[in-house]
């Protein structure tokens, strides 16, 4: 056998206009947080090794606060219902936290974490 293949985990951060935009449609902070919490577990447990860690924004671009909508229903359809219940809720929290880019669309940004993994023999 070769040597292991590395894998990679990549999870959003619970930080970020992106997030901050998107938590009164779903507050994700709980399951972003036991996600790097279940991570440094297993490489606490020695199973496997992180080789890299690399933190980088997701850049994500909008015409306007529709097409956001559209983007995080099309995610989970659940959402939809959240959305028409809270749209003015979701409308201040997109305005608040969205930057009009270069091209005059809105910028939201995602901080992501990607774990490179290696298992250990």
């Amino acid at each position: 056998m070769g040597p292991a293949r590395p894998i990679v985990v990549v999870e959003p951060l619970a930080e970020g206009s992106f997030f901050f935009a998107l938590r009164p449609v779903e507050d994700e902070t709980d399951v972003r947080t036991a996600a790097q919490d279940a991570l440094r577990q297993v490489l606490k447990g020695g199973t496997f090794e992180q080789l890299r860690r690399v933190d980088y924004p997701r850049r994500e671009l909008f015409e306007g606060l529709d097409q956001f909508l559209v983007r995080i229903v099309a995610v989970d359809p659940a959402r939809a219902a959240v959305v028409a219940e809270h749209r003015p809720e979701i409308e201040a929290a997109f305005r608040r936290h969205a930057r009009v880019a270069g091209d005059g669309r809105m910028a939201l940004e995602q901080p992501m974490r990607a774990h490179v993994l290696t298992a250990n023999a």
